[in-house]
This record gives C-alpha cells, sequence and structure tokens, in this order.
C-alpha cells in the first residue's frame, strides 16, 4: 500500500467519523429535516453517484487501450461502462429520476405498486421489506429487497472479489489482465467501517427513528464509490502507461 493510499485511507476514514459524528450531535428535528425525501442528505448521495457515473463514463470513452487489453478484447472498458450505468442508475433512483424537481405526476402504474407513490424502482412493492399490506415478507422474498440487493452488491464488489483476488494470485493475475475495476482491499474494508458505524449509531438510538443514521450510510457508500471510480480511472491509466514502457 502505497504513502498517497495511505493518506486517502486516512482521510477517508476520518471523513466517515466526522460525518456520523454530525448526524449523531444534531437535535432529532433537524437531523430528519436534512434527512427527508428532497432533503440534503438525499441530494448529496444522489450528486455522489452521479458524480462517480460522470467519471466512469469518462474512463470509457478516455482511457483506451491500443492494444484491445481490455474485457472481451477491446479498447474500451465495457466493464467500467456497466459500473458507470449502475451509478447513473442509483443517481436517478435517489431523486426519484428528478420527478419531483420537474413536477412530473407519477403514473398509474406507479401509484398502484410503489410504496411511496413516486417513479422510481427500488420502492416497488416487489423490493419492499413488507408488502401492500404492511405484513412482513418471509421466505426468498425477505432476501431479495431493493437494500439487500445493493448489500450484495456492494459486499461482492468491494469485499469479496478483493479477498480472493489478494488470496489467490491466478484470479488477481486474470482481473488485472482484463483491466477488471478491482476494488483495493483497503477501500473495501472502509465500505465495512461505514456499514458497521450505521449499525453501531442505530443501538445507540439517538433519534426515534433510524432514518437520519440509515439516510447517512447511503451517502457515504455513495460518496465511497464516487471515489472509487476516480481511483479506477487512474489506475487503469497507470496500468497501460506502464504497459507501453
Amino acid at each position: 500500500m502505497s504513502r498517497k493510499n495511505c493518506l486517502l485511507a486516512v482521510f477517508l476514514l476520518g471523513f466517515l467519523i466526522i460525518s456520523y459524528w454530525i448526524i449523531g450531535w444534531l437535535d432529532e428535528e433537524t437531523a430528519f429535516k436534512l434527512s427527508v425525501e428532497d432533503g440534503v442528505i438525499e441530494y448529496l448521495s444522489s450528486l455522489f453517484f452521479f458524480i462517480a457515473a460522470l467519471i466512469s463514463f469518462y474512463h470509457f470513452f478516455v482511457v483506451k487501450s491500443v492494444d484491445k487489453s481490455y474485457f472481451l478484447r477491446t479498447r474500451k472498458n465495457y466493464l467500467i461502462l456497466l459500473l458507470g450505468l449502475f451509478f447513473l442508475f442509483c443517481a436517478g433512483e435517489e431523486i426519484s429520476w428528478g420527478q419531483r424537481i420537474l413536477g412530473i405526476e407519477t403514473p398509474e402504474y406507479m401509484l398502484r405498486e410503489n410504496a411511496q407513490k413516486e417513479f422510481n424502482f427500488h420502492n416497488l412493492y416487489i423490493f419492499q421489506g413488507t408488502d401492500k399490506d404492511l405484513n412482513e415478507k418471509s421466505g426468498i422474498q425477505y432476501w431479495f429487497t431493493g437494500h439487500k440487493l445493493f448489500a450484495y452488491f456492494w459486499i461482492t464488489f468491494c469485499i469479496l472479489i478483493p479477498v480472493v483476488a489478494a488470496a489467490v494470485p491466478r484470479i488477481r493475475e486474470f482481473l488485472r489482465r482484463i483491466y477488471f475495476p478491482l476494488m483495493p482491499l483497503w477501500m473495501g474494508i472502509l465500505f465495512l467501517v461505514n456499514h458497521f458505524a450505521s449499525k453501531i449509531c442505530e443501538g445507540m438510538n439517538l433519534f426515534s427513528g433510524a432514518t437520519p443514521i440509515v439516510e447517512t450510510k447511503e451517502t457515504l457508500f455513495a460518496f465511497l464509490f464516487m471515489v472509487s471510480a476516480v481511483f479506477f480511472c487512474f489506475d487503469h491509466k497507470k496500468q497501460l502507461k506502464s504497459k507501453l514502457l
């Protein structure tokens, strides 16, 4: 781990700690005002994801390989394009694709099937922890809510794949060869820190509801993904440059 990465890790860890300290320090009324729909925290989450998408699209179009080294032997890294589309989707979902900003009416299907009566997908009843009658889901439905699907993604992408790559040199070399956006293990640990910090804060019962802590966690995830997008771009540039030398 280079000195620059150590400094970055310390900065990000400090940013996470200060963020939770600030939200925990606020009085309940202010904390809930900041974390409601169209609140500051939600807009920050959307902004971080949107910047991550823009960086990924820049990465895809600009950081080209001269010898078709990327995934599927292409000059452009389509894995990065997929990641950018994922970030864009998350950015749009956070603000219901600008529905409230633009004053767009909710389609009839969404009024019927969306728990918040908005134009987004993660609040569809199929992705909620409860059904239309507010009954807790059980069985396989319990494991496929929107929050759990997002958790499966970040745990796999940020933790499991980096751990396997670190433990198995052949897999690590293969991922490097196709320029897979491999999350540094130290950054993956920060995703875990964010997750467990939110659980600790929820357990402290700082507020009458968990919304301020949950929204803060989601925004910090978005921030970490934004930093990751920058890292992937510079890392792939560095790999391509070293290959030309």
